[in-house]
Parts: C-alpha cells; sequence; structure tokens
C-alpha cells in the first residue's frame, strides 16, 4: 500500500475485528472524526442511562467517552507529526474535514 485509506471498503464491514484495523489502517487526519462521533454516541448513551438513574453505568460511559476523546486528540498531535513525511500522500488526498 503506497498511501494510507482514507475510506473504508464496505467488504471490510463483515467483522468488528476487520472493522478496527480498517479504522488503524486510516491516514492519521480520518481517526479523529471516527473518535469523535463514537465520543459523541457514547456521551448520549451515558446521559440516557443516567436519566433512568444508572448512575454507575453512566460514569463508566463517560470515562469511556473521554477515553475516545483523548485518543482523537492524540491522533491529531500523530497527525502534525507525521505530516512532513506524508507531503505527497496530502497532495494526491487532501485532508478530510470533520
Amino acid at each position: 500500500m503506497k498511501f494510507h485509506p482514507t475510506q473504508i471498503s464496505a467488504s471490510l464491514l463483515n467483522s468488528n475485528a476487520l472493522l478496527g484495523q480498517a479504522i488503524a489502517l486510516l491516514r492519521y487526519d480520518q481517526q479523529p472524526a471516527i473518535l469523535r462521533a463514537l465520543s459523541r454516541e457514547i456521551r448520549r448513551q451515558a446521559e440516557g442511562d443516567r436519566k433512568r438513574g444508572r448512575v454507575k453505568l453512566a460514569t463508566l460511559l463517560l470515562r469511556a467517552q473521554a477515553q475516545a476523546e483523548m485518543l482523537a486528540e492524540t491522533y491529531e498531535e500523530i497527525l502534525v507529526l507525521s505530516r512532513p513525511y506524508m507531503k505527497e500522500e496530502f497532495a494526491v488526498t487532501p485532508e478530510a474535514k470533520e
């Protein structure tokens, strides 16, 4: 593979393990958007569980949400660090916007 993919092939969506691997193989500008979408959904679920009185579950979900957000931030740092080595790749396929 010359460049990192910027999209996930539908053929990789037939197993969670392959989906996880496909996400990890994406170019570094792609992961933050995925992780932030995951973070938003986890927060939505946590709020629902909190409203239902499931405080411990909501607390754990919020911890997971915070970790997903931290991971997104880390991938943004990885992108800054790796960008100089990926000039040709970004010239061919510009950076994604959230």
